[in-house]
């Protein structure tokens, strides 16, 4: 098996792109659509049903409540994941269908990760205050990654099963 140097060109570069388009349009609105709307206010509903109490309230990019505050900032919302993600699927060997419909999924398995992530992070830092550095700065990352990494050799594996067997390369000179 050899290193396909074009895909990895495009996963760069698609990757750079995405990112870097990010970067460029990230300010005020887009920050409260992403964070404020689609990260924090579901995480403190997911929040009020796991501990049972409306006291857990969205507060801008906050999720406050009075036994802890958890501030979500920029790269906190799961879009590096998605991108990362999402180069790696337009890159892989697959029509752009079962792309299509592998991305959107990714997109709802990914926002799902870093929900649970969040909840963790603000349950550390409720109950358990010394494991919110480690937490948040290693377990929790690394965990995404992991979860992300094998989504994606799953969909890459059905991608190949639904493309049917491959027809072995056979040379026209055989004897």
């Amino acid at each position: 098996m050899t290193l396909d140097w074009r895909r990895v060109a495009l996963f760069l570069t698609a990757f750079s792109v995405m990112y870097l388009s990010l970067s460029a349009v990230w300010g005020q609105t887009v920050s409260h659509y992403v964070i404020d709307l689609a990260t924090v206010k579901p995480a403190a509903w997911f929040a009020c049903v796991v501990y049972g109490q409306s006291t857990i309230v969205p507060d801008g990019s906050h999720l406050r409540s009075p036994e802890a505050t958890l501030n979500v900032l920029f790269g906190c919302e799961g879009l590096d994941l998605l991108m990362l993600l999402s180069a790696a699927i337009v890159c892989a060997p697959a029509n752009w269908s079962f792309k299509l419909s592998g991305w959107f999924v990714a997109c709802l398995f990914v926002w799902s990760c870093n929900q649970m992530r969040i909840l963790s992070l603000y349950a550390a830092l409720r109950a358990y205050p010394k494991w919110f550095g480690p937490l948040h700065g290693f377990l929790a990352p690394l965990g995404l990654v992991v979860l992300v990494a094998l989504y994606f050799l799953i969909w890459l594996r059905l991608s190949q099963s639904a493309a049917g067997p491959r027809v072995p390369f056979t040379s026209s000179h055989a004897a």
